[in-house]
């Protein structure tokens, strides 16, 4: 019983720690290959992040996709955040990563539909 309390606590924390990201439309399509795309200057300005690759994994046997993002703007201003990226799934599904310092990171997923179609940022 104690597991059980302890996990919806935990799950509900989660949940709220979601709801508290800002999020901004993107539309970034998956590729076979891993190939670097600039995003937007507005993305840029409000997330931080300056360039991205979305493509499916190689590795059959691990996550499906597998999305990379560079973090840029130094320490004080991205660094230290949440971000939450959402696929075109109905209702979507969102992927976590935590940046602690500007530079590139990457979060691995499976979904049906691993398009992203948002990018969240704690502020």
């Amino acid at each position: 019983m104690k597991f059980s309390i302890i996990l919806l606590l935990g799950l509900s924390q989660l949940s709220a720690a979601i709801a508290d990201l800002v999020y901004y439309s993107v539309d970034w399509p998956v590729e076979l290959e891993r190939n670097w795309k600039d995003t937007t200057a507005e993305i840029q300005e409000r997330t931080g992040i300056s360039g991205y690759a979305l493509y499916k994994n190689p590795d059959p046997q691990s996550y499906g996709y597998s999305l990379e993002v560079d973090i840029v703007g130094g320490w004080a201003k991205f660094t230290g955040r949440k971000y939450g990226f959402t696929d075109s799934a109905q209702p979507p599904d969102t992927y976590t990563l935590l940046a602690y310092r500007s530079g590139r990171h990457y979060v691995r997923y499976n979904s049906d539909m691993p398009r992203i179609t948002s990018v969240g940022v704690e502020w």
